[in-house]
């Protein structure tokens, strides 16, 4: 897929962003990086650049063989040869291509919660999201936007969705049943993080 310029409407506001639509059902995180490094640094870099240099941290960190590295998705999933992303991996990625992010998992000594909740347009995360029902996906965290949260999903397009935390205090809830590209509803908890300094 590719970039799709997508509004969500909810509570009498309109929501319009860019959002990277991924073109494969195992390719999120790569797409979050894509739309990150658009969103905080301005600048364009293609899907294919990004898979490879993901590929290339994992075969690095020994987590993929070449065939694995050379694959063209790496997301969430189970196969060995391609098809989940590490959240260090993606760690690495960014800061080894995009040092001006000053990208890290952990900046400050604040909650996940905290982070993403000091998140705004000009300085987002991307984040891990565990589905309920298993399985897991990256998606791009906006901030608050009063008492909800603002996300760029490369599934689901612009979700915004209550700022509901975990019982821990920790994980905040993620919603997609008001997401912009209309692919229905699915419930998960984010509580990793990999966040942006401006």
């Amino acid at each position: 897929m590719s970039w799709r310029n997508t509004t969500l409407s909810a509570g009498g506001v309109d929501h319009t962003y860019d959002v990277f639509q991924q073109h494969d059902k195992n390719n999120c995180g790569p797409s979050s990086i894509v739309m990150l490094v658009r969103q905080r640094l301005q600048k364009h870099v293609s899907i294919g650049f990004t898979q490879l240099s993901v590929g290339l941290s994992e075969q690095s960190s020994g987590k993929r063989d070449q065939s694995g590295a050379d694959a063209r998705w790496h997301a969430w999933g189970d196969d060995p040869k391609g098809g989940y992303s590490f959240m260090d991996d993606l760690e690495s990625t960014l800061k080894e291509k995009w040092p001006a992010l000053k990208a890290s998992q952990d900046q400050t000594g604040s909650s996940h919660r905290a982070k993403l909740a000091a998140c705004t347009p000009a300085k987002p995360a991307l984040a891990h999201v565990a589905w309920v029902g298993g399985g897991g996906h990256f998606i791009v965290c906006l901030g608050k936007h009063g008492t909800d949260m603002l996300w760029l999903d490369p599934f689901y397009g612009v979700v915004l969705c209550s700022h509901q935390e975990d019982a821990t205090g920790d994980g905040l809830e993620y919603k997609t049943n008001q997401g912009s590209f209309g692919q229905g509803s699915n419930t998960g908890w984010s509580r990793l993080g990999i966040y942006t300094d401006p």
